[in-house]
Formats: C-alpha cells, structure tokens, sequence
C-alpha cells in the first residue's frame, strides 16, 4: 500500500470517527453552548459524571449517575420562583411525552443562584431539561440532554470499514488486471 492511499484511508476514517464529547471551560460566556437564555435572563447548565470532575454540557459522555448543575446568572433570576425538572422522554426532548421525571426542584427562588440535581441517565433514552420562571406568566426553557453511545460502540463500524478498505486495496493490488495496466505483478511481453 503506498503513503499516499495509506493517507487518503487514515483521512477517510478520520472523518467517519465518532464525535467526541469535549468538556467546556475557558470559552467566553456568549461562546459557551451551556449558557442559555430564558426570556431576558441567561443561565449556565454543568454535569458532572460520577466520578469525574469534568464538565459536559447537553452531551453526556456515558450511562450512569450525574449531577446537574443549573446557575442563575442574572441576579434578578434568583428573586423568582425557578423549578426545573428533568424528565425522560418518548422522543427527543418532547415534554409531551414525558415517561417518567428523572429529577426535580420545586419552584422557589434561588439565592444563591445555584440549583443542582441528581439522576440517573441511560444511553438510547431520550432527555429533556424544563426549567420554569416566575409565577403568572412562566417563562419555560425546553432543552434535550443526550447520553452518547459508549467509544467501543461507535469504533466498530469504523473498524469494519478499515478491515474491508484494506482486503479490497489488497486484492486490487496483488491482481492482474485483464489489459496488463497497473496492478499486473509481470509486465505483458509482445
């Protein structure tokens, strides 16, 4: 296999490779992709996988226990009743099709400005985080939250596609072909 094709095959499976979940930090505030906006007022959402002090945002890297963590930017956001509820749903991020609710807060006001939460959180399910604002004419954010598939699930299509390059890139250049061009292991004699 010369360097070039072996470059354009790394290439190729480079591009087809899962995402990777990249936790945030360091990126100015109207950057951030966890900063959202309800109405006028901006808040900050943060999970946190057991074990691991590293901060995904609506990506979840894995199954299991998480903490979620939803600060109130806005000063004047933590004097109104704020509830947030995080539910399991039928499709993604869907709240009319609730399954069942994975964690929540009631509605009260945060003075501190931090609400955090506990769940448990399985691939292939679909999520969705309510947070409520104020009282007579709530404000709602609907925002889905997704477990990716683990690593191991997502590199053996790749590695498929790598076995079947090689056996085809292989065949095609240990074959002779029928006009005696490239690929011919002895040259045509006249």
């Amino acid at each position: 296999m010369s360097i070039t094709t072996l470059r354009l095959l790394i290439a190729l499976l480079a591009s087809l490779g899962p995402s990777s979940v990249y936790a945030h930090g360091g990126v100015a505030i109207e950057s951030d992709e966890c900063v959202v906006r309800i109405g006028k007022f901006t808040m900050h959402f943060t999970a946190y996988q057991s074990g691991s002090g590293t901060e995904y945002c609506w990506e979840l890297p894995a199954s299991g226990e998480v903490i979620l963590v939803f600060d109130l930017l806005d000063t004047a956001m933590r004097t109104k009743p704020t509830g947030v509820r995080v539910v399991e749903t039928t499709d993604e991020g869907d709240s009319e099709s609730i399954v069942r609710t994975v964690a929540s807060r009631e509605p009260k006001s945060y003075p501190t400005g931090t609400i955090d939460l506990h769940g448990t959180f399985e691939t292939g399910k679909h999520y969705a985080a309510l947070v409520t604002l104020g009282d007579a004419k709530p404000q709602v954010l609907k925002a889905p939250i997704q477990v990716l598939e683990p690593p191991g699930r997502q590199l053996a299509p790749v590695a498929a596609a790598v076995v079947l390059v090689t056996v085809i890139l292989g065949l095609l250049q240990g074959r002779r072909l029928p006009f005696g061009g490239r690929g011919s292991r002895r040259s045509r004699k006249g």
